[in-house]
C-alpha cells in the first residue's frame, strides 16, 4: 500500500467481504505496505466476486482457487498513516483472493511523468435509479470517464486508472492504449451490465490509431476477452460502450485492420472478370448480317446432310 507520495503505508485495514454469504475477513499492512488474505473457499461463493476494501475504496475480483489473486490501491495521503521511507513504490496496494491472498506495491507507471502530469485517480460514485453511474478520471491514461450502467441493481461503482497493468496480468492482445479497473456490483444472472469508455482525440493522435481500430477487452478468469464494441464521436472524444457481465480490469486496444483491407480487394475484383467473361460468351452466337452460317445454322446442315446420306442408304437397302 502506497500514498500518493510513493512511500509505503503501514497500519491500514484491508477487508475483504462478499454479500451474498455475508462472509468477512480483515488484515493491516506491514511497513512494506504489503498483506495478505487467507479466503477460506468453503465459507463463500466460488461462482460470485468478492470484494476488497481499503478506506471508502473498493474493487471486485473472481475468487480463484488454483492460484492468487493480486489486487492493487492508491490511498490520498491524507487517509494514510505511518508512512514508510523504505517501502516500494508505485501507488498501490496489493491483496489476493482465492486459497490464499497478499500483494505488494507495483513498479513506476509507463506513463511519463513530470510536475506537470495529473495523477491517476480512483473515485467512487452512487449507482442511481436506473442503475447508472459516471465518474470523471484525470486522463493521464488515456481515459477522461467511463460509465457504468447495471440494470435493477443498487450500489456503488469504483474506478480506478491503472497507469500500468497489475504485475499477474498480462499485456492484452493488440496495441495498448488505456486500461482502467472497474468495481461494481454484477448484474443478475443471464443479464448483462454496460462499460462506456471516453478516450480522447489526443490519445489517439498521439499513438497514431484510429477510432475504427479500438475494442474493449475484458480480463477475467485469467485472460483477456475481446468484447462487442461499438466506437462514436462526441465532443472531440470517442466513446467506446460494450456489454459485460462482471467487472474487472478493462482495457482499451487499437487492433491491426490490414487484413480486412486486402481481403476487400480481392473480392471486389472477381466480379469484373465475371462479367466480363459472361459477355464474350453471348455476344458470340448471333448469325452474320451477310447472310452465311453461324454456328447454329451450321450444325443445322450437318444434321440434313447426314439425314439424306441416311435416306440414300434405305432406298439402296430395299433395291
Amino acid at each position: 500500500m502506497t500514498g500518493t507520495n510513493g512511500n509505503a503505508i503501514s497500519g491500514v485495514t484491508v477487508t475483504v467481504t462478499q454479500a451474498n454469504t455475508d462472509y468477512e475477513v480483515t488484515a493491516t499492512t506491514d511497513s512494506n505496505g504489503e498483506y495478505s488474505v487467507d479466503v477460506n473457499t468453503t465459507q463463500v461463493d466460488t461462482s460470485k466476486q468478492v470484494t476488497i476494501s481499503v478506506g471508502d475504496k473498493s474493487k471486485s475480483r473472481d475468487v480463484n482457487t488454483a492460484e492468487a489473486t493480486e489486487v492493487n490501491f492508491q490511498l490520498d495521503q491524507q487517509q494514510t498513516e505511518s508512512p514508510s521511507d523504505g517501502g516500494d513504490t508505485g501507488g498501490n496496494t496489493g491483496g489476493n483472493t482465492g486459497g490464499s491472498t497478499g500483494g505488494q506495491a507495483d513498479s513506476p507507471a509507463d506513463t511519463p511523468s513530470d510536475g506537470d502530469t495529473p495523477e491517476p485517480v480512483s473515485e467512487t460514485a452512487d449507482l442511481d435509479q436506473d442503475g447508472a453511474a459516471q465518474i470523471q478520471l484525470s486522463g493521464v491514461t488515456g481515459a477522461t470517464s467511463v460509465s457504468v450502467t447495471v440494470p435493477g441493481v443498487s450500489g456503488q461503482a469504483t474506478v480506478e486508472e491503472l497507469p500500468e497493468l497489475p504485475a499477474d496480468v498480462p499485456a492484452p492482445p493488440g496495441q495498448y492504449v488505456s486500461v482502467v479497473d472497474i468495481a461494481a456490483p454484477d448484474p443478475a444472472e443471464g443479464e448483462s451490465a454496460t462499460v462506456s469508455i471516453n478516450i480522447s482525440q489526443s490519445r489517439l493522435d498521439e499513438l497514431g490509431v484510429s477510432a475504427e481500430q479500438l475494442v474493449i477487452q475484458h480480463y477475467r478468469d485469467g485472460a483477456w476477452e475481446t468484447l462487442e464494441t461499438s466506437v462514436e464521436s462526441q465532443n472531440g472524444e470517442i466513446v467506446l460502450s460494450a456489454e459485460t457481465t462482471g467487472f474487472s480490469p478493462f482495457a482499451v486496444t487499437a487492433q491491426e485492420q490490414a487484413q480486412v483491407t486486402t481481403t476487400a480487394a480481392d473480392t471486389t475484383a472477381q466480379p469484373d472478370e465475371t462479367t466480363e467473361s459472361a459477355t464474350q460468351a453471348t455476344t458470340t452466337s448471333p448469325p452474320s448480317d451477310d447472310g452465311g452460317a453461324g454456328p447454329l445454322l451450321i450444325t443445322g446442315i450437318i444434321i440434313v446432310v447426314l439425314a439424306l446420306i441416311g435416306a440414300v442408304y434405305l432406298t439402296n437397302s430395299g433395291e
